[in-house]
């Protein structure tokens, strides 16, 4: 029968750093996500009546897309 050593300070350092990583992860991914909820709060909505001003002062939009994001919270 084989033995299997384990150095137990080797252990608890891989879960450590570990852990730190998951936790960062998780950090940056919820801090993107709450960023990026708050700065479409600062985007105004608009009226009907406001677009149709800005369309008759600038012409209608362009349909080409450039980017489209999607908020999703997991």
């Amino acid at each position: 029968m084989s033995t299997i050593k384990i150095d137990i300070n080797e252990l608890r350092t891989l879960i450590s750093e570990e852990t730190r990583k998951a936790v960062r992860e998780t950090f940056d991914e919820e801090f993107r996500f709450r960023m990026m909820k708050l700065m479409l709060a600062q985007v105004p909505e608009i009226s009907e009546e406001e677009q149709k001003e800005i369309e008759k002062l600038y012409g209608e939009p362009s349909r080409e897309v450039d980017r489209v994001l999607t908020l999703e919270h997991k």
